[in-house]
């Protein structure tokens, strides 16, 4: 039914991304509806199956830095399923996902109710994620997120590159823009692509502001625009979980987000100057974020003030210590939104 596409990327066989890949192959290993694909973009590549349903590719071709987009791109080439689902090494889920996914790819793309699912995904802290592997029980994580604690899970993301589609439409629509490398910039250029195909209302005056909130329910720009796709699917626990792992700061695949800011944005207006006419044919108004999520909360049976994760911290709850490496990298490449942060976690604590 559906093709699992994943890029992994890593030094040796001590890299935690190694290990979790060979978690990931024993986990999916003869599974009898999901074809898993994976990209290995390593220069010396070590990962090996005997599994039938799992293929491993070898992508590297001398770029000094991993590009997920061109990985990607080519496992989806050779993948045999009907649709594709974008995942990362770094990602799991809880026993009922797949029937859930399984349900939403016949209900909505077999209908053609909509041409991509997008699967929002919760951010765990290292003590979260020590748990999550030990019980896989995303109903602690989702409340715990939604009582506005932070000490399980860090924030959420609404979109990444965790989407499912059909894969003749992937090709269609452009595939992943393989201009960009390293980390960031590629999953929401191909979502902006989707989203001026299917547009759910008018795009948003600021649409093209990348502008980063913990609390969705302030979000702006683009992000605001894209989680309305995948607000929903929350509710339904089809919900992802991004297990915690360090960000050694020598590594040049995080050092280049800020050259991929700058490329998304000079990316999505080309395309939309591009094809003008053609694209974002919505004339329905776009929902005020807050109702649109106090609907969902209350058709789901929560309250928003036992509940206000999407909102704020729960009262007492600071703001999580960022590691030391993480403040130097984003004083390094962002200083704007380094001080920015200073000030935003200096307001809360007040």
């Amino acid at each position: 039914m559906v093709s699992f596409i994943v890029p992994v990327f890593y030094k040796d066989q001590d890299s935690f991304i190694y290990k979790r890949a060979i978690e990931l192959i024993n986990k999916f290993s003869y599974h009898s509806k999901i074809e898993v694909i994976i990209a290995d973009s390593s220069k010396n590549p070590i990962l090996q199956t005997v599994a039938s349903n799992i293929k491993i590719i070898h992508t590297y071709v001398g770029d000094k830095v991993f590009s997920p987009s061109k990985a990607r791109n080519q496992a989806a080439k050779i993948a045999t399923k009907k649709y594709l689902f974008f995942y990362d090494v770094d990602m799991d889920y809880s026993g009922e996902f797949e029937d859930l996914l399984f349900s939403e790819i016949d209900n909505i793309l077999e209908t053609n109710k909509s041409k991509f699912i997008a699967i929002p995904f919760l951010y765990l802290t290292q003590k979260g994620t020590v748990i999550f592997e030990s019980n896989k029980d995303l109903a602690l994580f989702k409340n715990s997120f939604l009582k506005g604690q932070n000490d399980l899970v860090e924030s959420i993301s609404p979109n990444s590159s965790a989407m499912v589609m059909n894969r003749e439409y992937f090709m269609e629509i452009g595939e992943f823009e393989n201009i960009f490398s390293g980390h960031g910039g590629e999953d929401f250029y191909l979502i902006h692509c989707l989203c001026a195909h299917n547009p759910h209302s008018v795009k948003n005056d600021d649409y093209y502001t990348d502008f980063k909130t913990p609390f969705i329910a302030n979000a702006k720009g683009f992000r605001l625009y894209m989680a309305y796709y995948s607000l929903p699917n929350f509710f339904k626990n089809l919900i992802l979980v991004h297990r915690w792992h360090p960000r050694p700061l020598s590594n040049n695949f995080y050092s280049q987000r800020l050259r991929n800011e700058n490329l998304l944005q000079e990316k999505m207006k080309a395309y939309d100057k591009k094809f003008t006419g053609l694209i974002w044919q919505s004339t329905t108004p776009m929902p005020d974020i807050e109702e649109f999520i106090e609907t969902l909360m209350k058709n789901y049976g929560y309250d928003t003030e036992r509940y206000p994760g999407f909102f704020h911290y729960a009262n007492g709850v600071k703001p999580i210590k960022r590691p030391l490496a993480n403040k130097i990298r984003k004083l390094i490449i962002r200083p704007r939104e380094f001080f920015a942060d200073i000030k935003f976690i200096g307001r809360l604590v007040q």
